[in-house]
């Protein structure tokens, strides 16, 4: 009965640390197109620290998206915290570097994009992790 009991305890652990570190997400719309095609299933993990060219999937908050829109986006990483604000922002009404705690990011079809330029930096708070697995 006591390694059952420590069995499932584990199970249970194992499943909390999951759910705190692992996403499943589905990209929707064409702003990654052609790298992540819309449709496109991904396991996203929470790290510590993300770099330049990671694609990352974070939580939108309050009035930043519109009705029916995902509660989450998925994009590149253009910059981290400390790096200056990249130039294909220049003209938008962000601070001349990224804040510390804070990420840049851009998708990959900038043209079909609500990235960085329209909902500001992203807190580290609200990534909930880096896109590394694909499911078809």
């Amino acid at each position: 009965m006591r390694g059952w009991l420590a069995g499932a305890g584990l199970a249970g652990a194992g499943l909390v640390l999951a759910r705190r570190y692992l996403s499943m997400v589905t990209v929707r719309g064409h702003s990654m197109s052609p790298t992540l095609p819309d449709g496109q299933r991904l396991l996203a993990v929470r790290r510590r620290h993300y770099r330049v060219g990671d694609v990352v999937v974070f939580r939108v908050r309050g009035s930043a998206g519109t009705p029916g829109d995902p509660d989450h986006r998925i994009k590149r990483v253009v910059a981290t915290g400390g790096d200056r604000r990249p130039a294909a922002f220049d003209g938008w009404p962000l601070a001349e570097a990224v804040p510390g705690g804070h990420l840049a990011v851009a998708g990959d079809n900038a043209e079909h994009s609500q990235d960085s330029r329209h909902l500001g930096y992203i807190p580290l708070s609200d990534v909930l992790g880096r896109a590394t697995i694909r499911f078809p």
